[in-house]
């Protein structure tokens, strides 16, 4: 082995690596069947008219329970330290069908046609993918944090010069009239276009599986 082919070698396992940890099958198994499975087993009560107390015991519950099952992090905390959390996620990422962030959440739940699940319904799911999205990109997170960030300039080159030799033909328009040294700056958009031309043939984003378990409401 020369040492100008060690380097080489050395770049292609940590695109290897990465393109491993992030491959689509495998974010699906950690982050979405999880997520999936609360979802399915998730009961509540709901019963109109609004009222803000219940509605963020309820979404706090929810997002307990998520932590619950989440096999990455698996956090036990009281629903009750949970609801400023979820208020927080519907707040930064929700899109309702009135308005977007948490305002939305409300309105969706007020005004959404009957039955009257319906319009929690759409709340709750809303907010498992929202934690299901911010899941996939902690995990993707940690994975570049791993195993590119402690990389110094040298191999980020050695990478880009493996991926353009690899890959070139299809990289993106932009990624593709780069240099070598610039495309070193940006080893991980190289890592992700190349990412999405491996995944193009499936789902980057299967949507949520099952539904809500509703139970009727309480007799009083």
């Amino acid at each position: 082995m020369t040492s100008s082919s060690r380097p080489c070698q050395q770049a292609a396992r940590v695109v290897e690596t990465i393109c491993s940890r992030l491959d689509e099958n495998l974010i699906a198994q950690l982050v979405d069947e999880p997520i999936d499975r609360a979802v399915q087993s998730f009961r509540f009560w709901w019963e109109p008219p609004f009222d803000p107390v219940p509605f963020h015991r309820l979404i706090g519950r929810l997002v307990a329970h998520l932590h619950r099952y989440d096999s990455l992090t698996r956090t036990l905390a009281p629903s009750e330290s949970m609801a400023d959390e979820a208020v927080d996620l519907l707040a930064q990422h929700y899109q309702g069908a009135y308005e977007p962030g948490y305002d939305g959440a409300l309105l969706d739940t007020v005004f959404q046609p009957a039955p009257p699940q319906e319009g929690i319904d759409g709340v709750l799911e809303g907010l498992a993918e929202i934690m299901k999205a911010r899941r996939r990109k902690e995990y993707v997170d940690s994975v570049f944090a791993q195993h590119l960030d402690p990389l110094d300039s040298a191999m980020r080159r050695a990478i880009a010069t493996h991926i353009v030799d690899r890959y070139g033909l299809d990289l993106s328009d932009e990624l593709a009239l780069c240099d070598c040294l610039k495309l070193a700056e940006r080893v991980r958009d190289l890592i992700e276009s190349i990412r999405q031309v491996d995944s193009i043939a499936g789902q980057l984003h299967r949507p949520l599986l099952g539904q809500y378990n509703v139970s009727p409401a309480r007799p009083h």
